[in-house]
């Protein structure tokens, strides 16, 4: 029989395989503020033309771990992380008040939600925000931030040079296609387009 000390730690934790926890030493900030910062830092580079963006993806625990973050879902005011890997997902929200909770969905072969359970305890909202921080503070995270940067710089940059020179002449069609290009790449620059929102789906197995 289990201990009730060992089923109290047992209902603390995410339930999740991929998680328990990255090996590092942040320390849990508070959620709501975070997500605000994090979004403030880097709208520059969140495309609010889709609900999400996939902003980081590491290794943990033998595990690839995609992160894509909701810069204000408008439906419920809150911000909201989405922690994928495999056939699992977390959707960890954070709101003005404070309040946190998430979700933790496990997913069929055809990514059907399988199973969905809620989450509120504490410790486990921590190891979510944990894994949240680390994700977003690593070297490959500023390297690849970096990168997005500097394109959308390049871009912008091309872009301003063509309409400037279309403004006194006529430019080529091939500077046409070019500009039209490049426009069309600024649409769709920054983070790369996250997963389509499941929160609205039942799960199959009750």
């Amino acid at each position: 029989m289990k201990s009730q000390e060992h089923e109290s730690a047992e209902q603390e934790r995410p339930v999740g395989r991929f998680l328990l926890e990255p090996e590092s030493e942040t320390v849990a900030s508070c959620s709501y503020e975070y997500a605000v910062l994090f979004a403030n830092d880097n709208k520059d580079l969140l495309n609010h033309r889709w609900r999400a963006s996939r902003v980081s993806t590491e290794e943990i625990n033998g595990q690839r771990v995609e992160l894509e973050f909701v810069a204000n879902d408008n439906a419920t005011n809150q911000y909201v992380w989405h922690l994928c890997a495999n056939d699992e997902q977390y959707d960890f929200y954070c709101n003005e008040a404070g309040e946190c909770r998430a979700t933790h969905y496990e997913f069929t072969s055809q990514r059907a939600v399988m199973k969905r359970r809620e989450i509120t305890e504490p410790t486990a909202l921590e190891v979510l925000q944990d894994i949240v921080e680390y994700m977003t503070n690593t070297g490959d995270f500023f390297k690849n931030m970096l990168a997005i940067r500097e394109d959308l710089e390049r871009t912008q940059s091309a872009i301003k040079e063509l309409d400037a020179k279309k403004s006194v002449k006529t430019i080529s069609h091939g500077e046409e296609k070019n500009l039209a290009a490049l426009k069309s790449h600024l649409f769709i620059a920054g983070f790369p387009v996250g997963s389509r929102d499941i929160s609205k789906r039942g799960p199959l197995i009750q």
